[in-house]
Formats: C-alpha cells, sequence, structure tokens
C-alpha cells in the first residue's frame, strides 16, 4: 500500500465526520411566521438553543445562541383558562418568550403562537405569528 492510499484511508472518513451536519443543526425544532413576515426559529444542538429572528432567506436580523441551563423552559404551564409552553431566552436586558397557548376549557382550542419581548423584566410587545405557519412543537425542548 503506497503512501496516497494510506493518507485517503485515514482522511476520507474524517472528512465524511466533518462534512456530515447534525439535523438539528438544519432542522429548526419550531418555526413560525410573524404576520410581519419575520421568520422566528428555535433550533437545538447538544448542549446548545439557537434563537433566530429576521425575513425569510437572509441573515437573522437577531441570533441568540444559550447553553440549555441558561433557558427557561416551561412546559405544560396553567394560568387561569390557559395551559402553555414557552422557551424563553435572555440577550442583554431583553428576554424573547417564544409561547404557545391555548384556552383548555373553549369549546374549540386553538393554539395561539408568538414572542413576547420584555426588558427589565418590563413587557414591550407580544409578536403574534400566523396559525397555519407554525413547524415543529415547543414540546420538543423538554
Amino acid at each position: 500500500m503506497n503512501i496516497s492510499h494510506i493518507l485517503l484511508t485515514l482522511f476520507f472518513p474524517l472528512l465524511y465526520l466533518l462534512a456530515a451536519e447534525p439535523i438539528d443543526n438544519q432542522n429548526p425544532l419550531y418555526r413560525c411566521t410573524t404576520k410581519s413576515k419575520k421568520v422566528v426559529e428555535l433550533k437545538k444542538q447538544d448542549d446548545k438553543i439557537f434563537y433566530n429572528f429576521g425575513s425569510p432567506n437572509q441573515p437573522p436580523e437577531l441570533e441568540i445562541k444559550k447553553s440549555s441551563h441558561e433557558v427557561e423552559i416551561s412546559m405544560g404551564n396553567l394560568s387561569g383558562n390557559e395551559l402553555s409552553n414557552s422557551v424563553s431566552l435572555t440577550n442583554g436586558a431583553y428576554t424573547y418568550t417564544v409561547i404557545m397557548k391555548i384556552n383548555r376549557i373553549a369549546e374549540t382550542q386553538e393554539p395561539e403562537h408568538g414572542i413576547i419581548v420584555k426588558k427589565n423584566s418590563r413587557y414591550l410587545a407580544y409578536i403574534p405569528c400566523i396559525a397555519n405557519s407554525v413547524q415543529g412543537s415547543l414540546l420538543d425542548f423538554e
């Protein structure tokens, strides 16, 4: 066996491992489009959670990357008539909470998705998502 065969034998498996990207890096666990046509994505890779917000097919306007212990994940939270699931990420003074809530006693239970934005724990805005644009589930972050 010559040196080029040895190098190819050693290099090819390494190249394959480097080229193979985890599915979670390519496909968000949760994605929705807001009424202002912005896309919200949550991804998880290993111990990291990524929040991206921005126009489709453009670099994100806001990217947040946190380890899972820095992210607040709340599943099955009961508050009055509502049942909600949420993932909250902090970026400086701002907190972005991606939320799904449902009126659990309503005759027709339509989930509502959106983002709550707070600055220093003070409510700034709620950005609703278009219902039929939601892909994935916040339950995947549990």
